[in-house]
């Protein structure tokens, strides 16, 4: 009897073991083998459901471990089913938070390494031309870069005080003996008028229709009425167009001055045009007209071939190297005038020659620029544009408004 009911309780005890959701109240003790399989058939019945209830579960969440299951393996656990993971905040995402915080956070420093394309276009004087701020001029009301313009301001004169029009920026820059003294001679605002000296000989000129329309520079700007009585004082030269040429020329010719002191590094002769085409890092071919001969008996076969050469034209070009590459050409001898080239004459020896090669490098690039200035500045081709109808009223437009307005 004691090992019947021995038996009994060690099949009770591993029921226990083999499913632990089964129900406490329906155990009991099993009397006889028969009853024993009794049980262990409903034990493999509820086990059959449980793993219905698993597979179920493990189906329905999606962050479940995946667990291969082997021959002799049982079925997942429900320890084995991970919780689903919260999506992240949006104050945590490091990629909204960049893209709300792009356009409200600190421009960062340039770089100081600059590329090859950045070091060329530094160096290309053209693309610094074009690049400089646009501005209205006041007298054909075309924009254009301020490159291709002549500023202008109203200044008092040293000694009478009485308001001039002066170009500015050709100005020579003086500093004033007094360093404490704080008067600022200037008198309204910048004027921007077309870089072309028959533009500014037509404003003296009756029929043109730009004849005295240098009164009304800076008189727009002009706030008050006292600025407005001293822009209609304002003096305006009556050779102003020679008196830039002069300034423009001379700006010039101290600058191709410098560059011959720093040897041949940036401009060197050619004895012919040949020569040209094989030099290396050219920016422009200067001409420098015939060469004087004053002083000596007779001309050398060379010079009387120089002397029947034809000199280049306003905008002429030379193809130099294999790949043809195009500079320009400037006519000193026609931009500079006889006098300016005898004065760099006799300051060097190198602008004696006929034929000169400015390098194109970072140190010339504001030659070139001055260069194109006064050559565009003497330039006759294609005239001036007429004021038509349309600007004139546009202009008077203008006035008016302003008129009532104040």
């Amino acid at each position: 009897m004691s090992c019947r009911v021995f038996t009994a309780r060690s099949s009770i005890w591993c029921l226990r073991c083999s499913n632990q959701n089964y129900s406490t109240s329906s155990w009991k003790p099993i009397s006889n083998t028969e009853d024993h399989k009794n049980v262990s058939s409903s034990s493999a019945a509820a086990n059959n459901l449980d793993q219905r209830k698993i597979v179920v579960v493990d189906n329905i969440q999606s962050t479940s471990k995946d667990v291969d299951e082997g021959p002799g393996q049982g079925i997942r656990s429900m320890r084995e089913v991970k919780p689903r993971e919260l999506p992240l905040s949006p104050l945590m995402d490091p990629v909204f938070l960049e893209a709300r915080n792009r356009y409200s956070a600190p421009k960062p420093k340039p770089s100081k390494e600059r590329t090859d394309f950045q070091k060329q276009l530094a160096k290309n004087p053209y693309a610094l031309a074009l690049a400089t701020p646009v501005r209205q001029c006041s007298a054909t009301l075309l924009s254009l870069p301020s490159f291709f313009l002549q500023d202008f301001s109203i200044m008092a004169h040293p000694t009478t005080s009485d308001p001039w029009h002066v170009p500015r920026s050709l100005s020579p820059r003086l500093k004033s003996p007094d360093k404490d003294s704080s008067h600022n001679p200037s008198l309204g605002a910048t004027t921007y008028v077309g870089l072309r000296q028959s533009l500014l000989q037509s404003f003296l000129k009756k029929g043109t229709g730009y004849t005295g329309i240098y009164k009304k520079f800076g008189l727009m700007q002009a706030k008050s009425v006292a600025r407005k009585r001293v822009v209609l004082r304002a003096v305006w030269r009556s050779d102003m167009d020679t008196f830039i040429l002069e300034l423009l020329r001379r700006r010039t010719a101290e600058l191709l001055d410098y560059l011959c002191t720093k040897g041949r590094e940036y401009i060197h002769e050619c004895e012919s045009w040949e020569r040209v085409e094989y030099s290396s890092k050219v920016g422009c071919v200067l001409w420098m007209g015939q060469k004087s001969t004053l002083g000596e008996e007779g001309a050398s076969e060379r010079e009387q071939e120089q002397e029947q050469e034809i000199p280049p034209g306003e905008f002429e070009t030379r193809k130099i190297g294999l790949r043809g590459r195009i500079v320009p050409v400037f006519n000193l001898w026609t931009m500079m005038g006889k006098q300016w080239v005898e004065k760099m004459r006799e300051g060097n020896e190198i602008f004696g020659n006929q034929i000169l090669v400015l390098r194109h490098k970072n140190a010339t690039k504001v030659a070139l620029m001055k260069l194109w200035q006064l050559q565009g500045y003497v330039a006759t081709y294609g005239g001036i544009p007429d004021l038509t109808k349309e600007k004139l009223v546009k202009v008077l437009k203008r006035q008016r408004l302003s008129a009532s307005r104040r």
